[in-house]
């Protein structure tokens, strides 16, 4: 049994981390860390564990294999190297930290404490983007060069997300999955280009950023999350030489979460997804199944790779290629100019 210690019990570490942990075979929650005394209760009420106020309390339990990072993302980096300085692998929420340099020191320190280190890339296992990986690979609508990736709502970040030292910024939290989803499809690009808006909301996380990144002209990929989107847009939204694909809503598993079970995602139907081919010379469009994904997988793989019998399915120096990748798409929408990255 690999016993974990969670640290952070707002909405991510209690409906997200928490349920996950539990749901999955050989994984037992242990232990929840929080400074907030009413959280620590909910945490006690949700599982009968011990709960901590202080991480430190938490290193230096000997019953505790795994930590899991779930607080805000300038946190990460003091966090994790923390874990791996007390000898226990580390499991962080996205993104990895809120700079490559941060990144890199965490990777380096993993190395040298021969501790794993992980991200929670969960929508890699998201329906919605398992369908454009299956179409892309099956060719069903042919060379595919046009993908866009959108996510929206109307209402501004609240909390430490709407400040850009805890934050980071809108690619920091939902874009990081974009850009990690764009680079699995398509790897990375030679150039981007992106722009932003601070709007309505007058924050100093902006309202709106949108990054295209461009394959030497053959290919184009767009990222856009935009939390001034009054009118709705398609989730993706792909083309290819024989045919397109377009995904509207998102991926159902984390509604499951919030009624506090993911097997609840079985039964749930949050995703509108028609597939357009050509025949004839004429294009027919029809409805398509999703291609179903489930989030646990993530710590399924987290139990293998502890009990050595597995192989990281995030492995850190992939987050820091996004990272990266991130950094110089806030640069170009500061600056206003196109960056070429090879």
């Amino acid at each position: 049994m690999i016993r974990v210690g969670l640290i952070g019990y707002g909405y991510s570490g209690r409906v997200i981390h928490s349920r996950l942990i539990q749901s999955v075979e050989g994984l037992e929650l242990r232990a929840v860390v929080s400074p907030s005394a009413e959280r620590r209760r909910q945490a006690q009420l949700d599982w009968s564990i011990p709960t901590y106020s202080s991480p430190a309390q938490l290193f230096e339990k000997k019953d505790i294999d795994v930590v899991v990072i779930t607080t805000p993302h300038h946190t990460h980096h003091f966090l994790g190297r923390a874990s791996l300085e007390a000898g226990k692998p580390a499991v962080l929420d996205k993104p990895v930290t809120l700079t490559s340099e941060e990144a890199e020191d965490l990777i380096t320190l993993s190395h040298q404490k021969r501790q794993m280190l992980t991200v929670f890339q969960n929508r890699r296992w998201d329906r919605d983007f398992l369908t454009v990986k299956k179409v892309l690979s099956d060719r069903s609508i042919g060379d595919v060069w046009w993908l866009e990736s959108n996510v929206g709502r109307y209402g501004p970040t609240t909390g430490w997300r709407a400040e850009r030292s805890s934050m980071g910024s809108l690619l920091h939290d939902w874009g990081v999955h974009l850009m990690d989803q764009v680079v699995l499809l398509w790897s990375l690009p030679r150039s981007l280009y992106a722009r932003s808006h601070f709007r309505k909301w007058q924050g100093s996380v902006e309202s709106f950023i949108r990054v295209e990144l461009d394959y030497e002209g053959e290919r184009t990929a767009v990222v856009e999350v935009n939390y001034l989107r009054a009118c709705e847009k398609p989730r993706w939204y792909v083309l290819g030489d024989e045919g397109g694909l377009i995904v509207f809503g998102l991926d159902p598993q984390e509604k499951a979460l919030q009624e506090g079970d993911v097997e609840r995602a079985k039964g749930l139907s949050t995703l509108q997804i028609s597939l357009l081919t050509q025949t004839e010379g004429r294009i027919g469009q029809r409805p398509m199944e999703p291609v179903r994904g489930d989030w646990r997988d993530f710590y399924h793989n987290v139990r293998d790779v502890l009990e050595g019998r597995g192989e990281l399915a995030v492995r850190p120096e992939e987050t820091l290629e996004v990272l990266r990748l991130m950094e110089k798409a806030l640069l170009s929408a500061r600056s206003g100019e196109r960056i070429r990255l090879t």
